[in-house]
This record gives structure tokens, sequence and C-alpha cells, in this order.
């Protein structure tokens, strides 16, 4: 009975150190979960100055302005204790917070440590997109496009032709503003996209499947809701769209994104376009649309009278003949919009700086 009696208070001892220990364990969890969840206000804090901040670059604000906006979301909205050890780099396109903040714990102070230093950081660019939305349904080829950037075209205007008169350049004068360089982009270099076959979680007035005209100027008024991932094949027409006068000049003044493909004959899944053009859309521009020009005239080039090659040497295939008379066409008339702040609403990038007259998103990187 004695050893019974003995063992019942040994009994009592464990039970004590068990109590113990799980009040231990509550008391570390206590503190714990409010050290984490602290955090996670710190990191969304940081989230929102990063991207604010990384805005403010991609619409043309400066460095201090930048830092100014980042300040204002990751600190002054959100009413939080460590302003004064918030840290913000502005880098050449991205902005980075770094939020510091020594939180008090209850039960820490037990073992010898009251305050927790909490930290959160968060990298923000303004670069050119990966995906993006908010995309006109006309596309450049993208060589052209660059002969267009190399011909200094960011403040002259540029004719995109859309006229069932066939035009060749070597033949006529594209040389508009006489200065050296083309400003038509003609046939094969433009394309008219069919959006539809690539929504993805939106819904848009302008959804009528199957490349109709309609379909077109719906999507040029209002822009698209589409969503690309880039690369993408995107189904397409290469033919003359007269029709869509109205919504080009709806926009007048407006800057628009447009797509720019590498090759044309990729595989689209969508199909929507039977026996249309397949377009493989790697990046995108921004241009500035003046309006529509019912009277584009192209003069004939006065060509010079063909010289015998040598001896065995094959002739270039040249035209021999000019044109009698000149053509008048029809044409989008626009500018290529190189005032570095042509921005998506939704979409994301990798963090690649892009070109004054590239399209670009703001996302975290980091």
């Amino acid at each position: 009975m004695n050893w019974l009696k003995h063992q019942r208070g040994q009994t009592l001892v464990w039970v004590a150190f068990a109590l113990l220990g799980l009040l231990t364990v509550i008391a570390f969890a206590i503190d714990f979960g409010m050290v984490w969840t602290e955090r996670r206000h710190m990191q969304n804090a940081a989230d929102a100055g990063a991207l604010a901040g990384a805005r403010e670059l991609c619409l043309g604000g400066s460095a201090s302005a930048a830092r100014a906006k980042a300040f204002e979301y990751a600190i002054t909205r959100n009413h939080r204790p460590w302003a004064q050890e918030a840290t913000i780099t502005i880098g050449s396109n991205t902005v980075t917070v770094l939020v510091v903040e020594r939180v008090q714990v209850f039960f820490g102070g037990i073992i010898g440590i009251p305050i927790v230093t909490v930290s959160a950081d968060a990298t923000a660019a303004c670069g050119k997109v990966t995906s993006a939305c908010g995309l006109w349904p006309v596309a450049f080829d993208i060589d052209r496009w660059q002969y267009l950037i190399q011909a200094e075209q960011c403040n002259k205007p540029f004719y995109v032709w859309d006229d069932d008169q066939i035009v060749d350049c070597k033949v006529y004068d594209c040389d508009l503003d006489n200065d050296g360089d083309d400003d038509v982009v003609v046939g094969g270099d433009r394309g008219w996209l069919d959006l539809s076959g690539v929504l993805d979680v939106y819904s848009h007035v302008c959804l009528q499947p199957g490349c109709g005209e309609s379909e077109l100027e719906c999507w040029i008024r209002n822009n698209s809701g589409t969503k690309i991932d880039l690369p993408a094949c995107i189904s397409g027409d290469s033919g003359v769209k007269a029709g869509i006068k109205d919504g080009v000049n709806a926009r007048k003044g407006d800057t628009v994104a447009v797509p720019l493909f590498e090759s044309v004959g990729c595989k689209d899944p969508s199909g929507n376009c039977p026996g249309g053009m397949r377009y493989w859309i790697t990046a995108v521009g921004c241009i500035k649309v003046v309006g529509w020009d019912q009277k584009v005239r192209l003069d004939p080039i006065e060509l010079p009278t063909p010289t015998l090659p040598p001896p065995g040497v094959t002739p270039e295939p040249t035209p021999t003949k000019s044109p009698k008379n000149p053509i008048i066409g029809k044409a989008i008339v626009a500018i290529m919009d190189c005032s570095n702040s042509c921005m998506t609403n939704c979409g994301s990038t990798s963090g690649e700086p892009g070109e004054p007259w590239e399209y670009k998103a703001v996302s975290l990187i980091k």
C-alpha cells in the first residue's frame, strides 16, 4: 500500500511537468502565430509599395516620384509601426522595398527573447510584357516594325495600307514625306487578328468567332479582354477590311497596343479563321492612332532604263516598267508611341527592360 501511495506522488509530478510543457508549447505557438501574422502584413505592405513604385516608373515618373509612391503604399496607407525602418531602392526599372519591425512577444521573454526582429522585402519591375491584355487586333511584321524604328518614325506618321489596290513600293513612291524612308506598311507586313480564339476567363461584347469584319471593327473600338501569354499563335487574316474605318476614327488620339509577329503558318488550335493566316506573336508594340485616310496617294516611280549585265551574270529581278498612273487608297494612319508610358493593367513581365515603344507591364519579380 505504501508503495502505491509513493507511485501516486510521482504521477502528480509527471502530470505537472507535462502540463508545463504543454503550456510552453501553447505559449510559443501564440508568439509564433503573432509574429507570422505580423510578417504577412509586412509582406503585403512591401508588395504594395514595390508595385506602386514600379508603376510610377512605367508611367514615366522620376526615381524620386517612384520612391514617394512606394513609401506611400508600403507605409503611409498601412499605418504600420515600421515606418522609420523602411528601405526603398530604385533601379533603372525596378523598385525594392524592405521593411523591418521589432515585434514584442508575450512569452518569449521567459527565456530572454522579449523582442523578435522580423523583415519582409519585395521587388517589382516595369518591363516588356510576357503576357498582356487590352490589345488591338492589328498585327505588324516585327522586321517591318524594326524598320520603322530605325527610320526614326516615333514622331511622324506611317500608313497601314488597307485597300484592294496592291502596292509595290519598288514601283510606287511609299516615301510620303520625302525623307528617304518608306512610310507605308503593306500586304504581308500587317494582319488582322481574331482575338476571340484566345480569350481566357474574360468575356467580351465583341465575341463573334469567325473572323468577321464586324467583329474586327468591334475589337478596334474597344480593345479586347484577351490575355495572351507570349509567344502565342493567333488566327487572323491578311485581306482588305475597309469596314473598320469608323472604328479607327473612334480611336483618334488613343494609344493602343499592337501585337508583333515573327512568322506566319504556326499551328493555332482555335481554328477560328478557316483558310486564314496564323501569326506567331512574340512581342507587343504601341502606336498612337491618327485616324483613317480615304485618299492616300502613291505616285509611280520613274524607273531607270535597265542595263544588260555582263556575259554569264544572271540579271537581278527588278521592275522594268513604271506604272502610268498614281494609285489612291485607304489606310490607317498612326504614329509609333515612344513616350515610354504604354502599359497594360492586366499582364506580367520577367523584369527585362522594354524599349520606349514596347508595351509594358508591372509585376513582382521577387
